[in-house]
């Protein structure tokens, strides 16, 4: 069966296409395609739309129902690497490419961040926490002057009293019981970290079904350090 290769914006090959499953570059199976372009990960959740420039790409804030997962396929006979591409141009502003951040130019596979090492936590200086449904939340920051800071605590995104704030308890964003906070364990819907250019780095969550997620206990452990 022909085979469509799946490439980030930096032009690295990330996965490929048969029939309607998708493979990681090692043919690890790692979603399905459903309405001709929306790819679902292997749980069922929506991970992003097929790119006609073969991206995966979605909104920062969209969310979609989960997808009955289908049997699992065969393993496929890993197909030629392709060639690398030109760095291809920026999505449309409120888009993100869901594999840039999530690919490893010396394995090739699906790895991306080591997102459950404090040591790496580091690495999110400077970028920023959207909710699920597209409100800031702040950004990762230990300088407790800085307005956005998360670690301001009389600022809108540290305070434990402002509502967009993941500190509040009581909060839409910070509730344990609350669909977009990351410290409910049971939320599919949980805050996302984005890079100065938009890039996704993966799920705040405390839900351990998150394929993507940052540990939202070590993070904070580590933020307030």
């Amino acid at each position: 069966m022909a085979v469509r290769y799946l490439f980030n914006t930096s032009g690295q090959y990330v996965a490929f296409m048969s029939g309607s499953n998708v493979f990681d570059t090692n043919s690890e199976w790692i979603g399905f395609i459903v309405n001709g372009n929306e790819m679902h990960d292997i749980r069922g959740a929506f991970h992003g739309y097929i790119l006609d420039d073969d991206r995966v790409a979605k909104r920062t804030s969209e969310r979609k129902p989960a997808k009955m997962v289908p049997l699992r396929p065969l393993k496929p006979i890993r197909p030629f690497k392709p060639l690398m591409r030109l760095r291809m141009a920026p999505l449309p502003h409120g888009f993100i490419d869901v594999f840039e951040a999530q690919s490893s130019a010396s394995s090739g596979k699906w790895v991306g961040f080591n997102r459950n090492s404090s040591a790496e936590f580091p690495n999110l200086t400077g970028t920023y926490i959207y909710a699920a449904d597209g409100t800031f939340l702040g950004t990762v920051s230990k300088n407790r002057f800085e307005l956005s800071s998360l670690t301001n605590e009389f600022g809108p995104h540290g305070s434990p009293y402002s509502p967009e704030s993941i500190f509040n308890q009581f909060g839409n964003y910070g509730s344990p019981y609350a669909t977009y906070s990351p410290f409910n364990p049971l939320s599919t819907n949980p805050p996302h970290f984005l890079d100065a250019s938009g890039r996704y780095l993966g799920e705040l969550s405390a839900n351990q079904m998150i394929a993507d997620r940052i540990d939202t206990s070590e993070f904070v452990s580590w933020l307030k350090s």
